[in-house]
Parts: structure tokens; C-alpha cells; sequence
């Protein structure tokens, strides 16, 4: 009940006003993500602008609803409760109905109206005929599979854990078994087969993959009274869903070193879920990413903030890697492999190109020296750059570090078909110079390793030539 203080005189017009406090928060929340979703796939306020049919949001309501009685507490599209997707239907419905622009197309209204009062009567009536109701087969109901049970209050040992009361009885996990509503931030559980019905296209696929194995992401959660985990993959689970512990993602790791204690400016390799947004982003610089701060240890899933993807857990870290030695990007020669990042903006690569780079792991051998590239008498800002393998031309500033030769190679164990790099002495001369000449020294293997001469048969702009392996520079990516 809301009182007024003498003290305040204010309190005597704010009780009279819309209550707000009234509201509940987390729901209120929950229903932003799915407005947020709606204004992402069809444009925010798009109802106010073009007005709503009745039928269309009534379909949807009972869809969502039905769905969740029906057992299916999350909309597999979304992931976002079922019941909170039926509150965001009412709330554009109702919303349409304030901007005046709702279609009404609801049935002709039944003469008497639908005369509840009627069969409440009735139901009152069945109520007397059977006074005692039959025990209803609920979620509620203890599993049938045994691995939990009902028990008198008298047999549960001290410790033991219980998940549910009922009077007389509790329904407890026996010992043997885990408690799937007690477990740990980064345990890894294996789920029901329930779960698969439910997730969508590539959820279903990835939860296969991995054997419905996921890594829980935070505490034991409450979302609208069904109890569960945010986790990998699918994004939530229900308590009740999950079967089996397997262990804990960071104390079961075998990575040679204690992941939850980088320094930063660290780096790892990271391996994200294949359906993440910012895998592509992770690609472009190789699966690499520094740490740019320390430890959370309190966040829901431990991890660091850091480069390229802002946040790394700790359970999606495989490797540390060591520090490059530092290097000028303006400064580096002919056969330096450098690890590179070429914006996707749809005109620097083709999608053919793009996609060898990527099979490449974003590395790149540079056939020249820097070119200082100049308009005229004035250099050309920004585009200084080197001539390279795969993309053809790679900008200073789109040089991300430099590595080691990526395939190091023996010379005498060319295949044929493998590009070379050739460097012909100054006394060579004739059709062999003319043909290097022309195709910018590039030539392919055409023949197996002689080993009593020393060379093989190279096929240079349509003509096969012998090229020692001493005239050999490199093999070309």
C-alpha cells in the first residue's frame, strides 16, 4: 500500500501518478531483446507507420503460447522465451490500437456474448462430481528414468541435494548422480536429445558435431520461472535438459599453461563457435588476438578483453603465442612472408581471391622490395605498399606482422605443377632470358628432381627449359 511522508509533499502527487515501480524489471528487459529483434529484422516502430491486422497478432500469440505449454520454453529462431515473444506481440498490438491504425478484423461478436459466468457454472459442477482429482502428469513429475526419486523426509541423508518439496515428500538426487541444478560456470554437460528437436538449422547441426556436449556460461538462472543455464551453442538449456557432467572446461584443459593468468599484451590463438558474428573479423588476422586487459574472474564466463573481437572466454582460447619480434612494415624485402588484413569492402578483392587468402591463413610472400608509390612529383599517402603473392599488391598499413615461411621447402623435392621464383645469372642469355623476361621470372616445375645433374625441367611462358637449382629463388605461394 503506498503512504505519503509529512516530510515530502511531494509524496502526495507522486502516488496519484502511473506507477511504474510497479512493473517488473527482468521481463521488461527480456521484452527489449525481443522488440530489439523485431526492429532489426523489419525496422523499429514499423507497426506505428504502417498499422497492424488483428488476426496476424492473435495467430502469433497463440502460436508462441502453444508452443510453450507444449514444453518448448525458448523460440529456436530467436532463443528468446516463448512467453516474452507473446508479450511483444500484445504490446505491438496494443500499441497499433493507441496510433488508431490496428485493422480490426476479429469475428462477428456472438449475439449473447461468450457468457463465461455459463460455463464456470459447469465447471463448478464437475468439480462436485469428482471431489478427488487423479494425480496430473506434469513436468513437475519426478523422472521416470530413476536418476532422481521420491523419498520419504526421513530418508534424506545430511547433504544430499533436493530439487524439489512436495509435503510429504521431496524428490532428491541420489548421491551417485549429479545435481543438473548445481553446477558451475565453464562445466561441460552433455544435454538431452529433446534439445535437438527445438534448435534451429545450424544449432541442431553444431550441438551433432559435438556430440551434444556445450559449456555452461553462467550460474544456475531463473527466466520465467523455468530454471537453467546460458551456454555454448545453442545459447540456453534448461536444468532439466542436461544428463550427463563430463568435467570443467578450465580445470580439465591441457593447454601448457594456466589460461586464467595472461598478462597483457599476450597472445593467443582463439577458436570461436563457427556461426559467431565475428568469426570473419578473427580470420582477418589470423585466429590471433591480444589481451588488452586482466582476468575477469567474477564475469559469467571468465575471459579478457582484447584486441579485434573486444572479449575472449577462456574456454575459447587453444594456444599462446609467442610475441613477434618488432618489425617496419616499410621495411621489409623480397621473400619476407608477412600475415596481412585487406577489408572486405567488396571492390579490394574478389570473393575468389578473398577466399584463397583466407585458405592461405591471411599470409602472403612479397615477390619486391617497397614501392613509394607517387602522383606525378607528390607521394601518394597511404599507399605504399609491395608486390606479393595471392592478392597481387598488399598497402603498408594492411600488414599486420611478419612469420616465418608458412610451407618451408626442400629444393630438390619440388612436385610438378609448384610455381618458382627463378633467378637466372647475368651471363644467361637467349630464348631462356627472353621467356623469363616475360613472364616476370615465374615459371612451373615440369618435371621430377634430376639428382645427377641437379635441376629440372621448367616450363616457362609455354616452352620447357632445364633450370638448375641453383637458379631456383623460392617457390611462390
Amino acid at each position: 500500500m503506498l503512504e505519503t511522508k509529512n516530510s515530502n509533499p511531494k509524496d502526495a502527487l507522486g502516488i496519484k501518478k502511473v506507477p511504474l515501480h510497479t512493473v517488473p524489471v527482468k521481463p521488461l528487459l527480456e521484452l527489449g531483446l525481443a522488440m530489439m529483434e523485431g526492429g532489426r529484422k523489419y525496422g523499429s516502430h514499423n507497426y506505428r507507420s504502417i498499422g497492424v491486422r488483428s488476426s496476424v497478432y492473435y495467430d502469433a500469440v497463440m502460436r508462441h503460447l502453444t508452443a510453450w505449454w507444449e514444453g518448448e520454453d525458448l523460440d529456436p529462431d530467436s532463443g528468446v522465451p516463448h512467453i516474452v515473444k507473446a508479450i511483444a506481440s500484445l504490446f505491438v498490438l496494443r500499441d497499433s490500437q493507441h496510433m488508431e491504425n490496428c485493422i480490426d478484423d476479429r469475428p462477428l461478436r456472438y449475439p449473447d456474448g461468450i457468457n463465461m459466468a455459463k460455463f464456470n457454472i459447469v465447471a463448478s459442477e464437475l468439480l462436485d462430481k469428482y471431489p478427488t482429482c487423479a494425480q496430473p502428469f506434469t513436468e513437475m513429475e519426478p523422472d521416470k528414468s530413476g536418476l532422481v526419486q521420491a523419498v520419504a523426509k526421513s530418508e534424506i541423508s545430511e547433504g544430499q541435494p533436493v530439487v524439489y518439496d512436495d509435503a510429504d515428500c521431496k524428490t532428491v538426487v541420489p548421491a551417485e548422480y549429479f545435481n543438473p541444478y548445481n553446477l558451475n560456470i565453464m562445466d561441460r554437460v552433455r544435454v538431452s536429445d529433446y534439445v535437438l528437436r527445438w534448435a534451429n538449422k545450424k544449432k541442431r547441426s553444431a550441438l551433432e558435431e559435438a556430440d551434444r556436449v556445450v559449456t555452461l556460461t553462467s550460474k544456475l538462472l531463473d527466466s520465467c520461472g523455468n530454471q537453467g543455464y546460458r551456454c555454448s551453442i545453442v545459447g540456453w538449456i534448461p536444468a532439466s535438459e542436461i544428463i550427463e557432467k563430463l568435467g570443467n572446461a578450465v580445470e580439465d584443459t591441457n593447454l601448457p599453461f594456466d589460461v586464467t593468468k595472461l598478462e597483457i599484451g599476450d597472445k593467443v590463438r582463439v577458436e570461436l563457435n563457427p556461426y559467431s558474428n565475428l568469426s570473419i573479423d578473427l580470420e582477418g588476422v589470423g585466429g590471433v588476438v591480444e589481451i588488452t586487459g586482466k582476468y575477469d574472474k567474477e564475469a559469467e564466463r571468465g575471459g579478457y578483453p582484447c584486441s579485434t573481437i573486444y572479449h575472449v572466454y577462456v574456454d575459447e582460447i587453444i594456444e599462446k603465442v609467442n610475441k613477434p619480434e618488432p618489425f617496419d612494415a616499410s621495411k621489409l624485402k623480397a621473400g619476407d612472408y608477412v600475415r596481412v588484413y585487406v577489408p572486405d569492402d567488396g571492390v579490394s578483392l574478389s570473393d575468389g581471391v578473398r577466399e584463397k587468402l583466407a585458405e592461405a591463413n591471411w599470409i602472403v610472400r612479397l615477390d619486391e622490395g617497397i614501392m613509394k608509390l607517387r602522383d606525378e612529383f607528390t607521394p601518394r599517402e597511404g599507399c605504399d605498399g609491395y608486390l606479393c603473392s595471392i592478392i597481387g599488391y598488399v598497402y603498408v598499413k594492411e600488414i599486420i606482422e611478419k612469420v616465418d615461411d608458412p610451407e618451408p621447402y626442400d629444393v630438390t623435392k619440388l612436385k610438378i605443377g609448384d610455381r618458382i621464383k627463378i633467378a637466372l645469372g647475368d651471363g644467361v642469355g637467349g630464348a631462356l632470358r627472353r621467356a623469363v623476361d616475360k613472364t616476370g621470372n615465374i615459371g612451373y616445375i615440369a618435371s621430377k628432381y634430376n639428382p645427377c645433374a641437379n635441376n629440372y625441367e621448367v616450363s616457362i611462358d609455354d616452352t620447357v627449359f632445364t633450370i638448375y637449382t641453383t637458379e631456383i629463388d623460392r617457390r611462390v605461394i
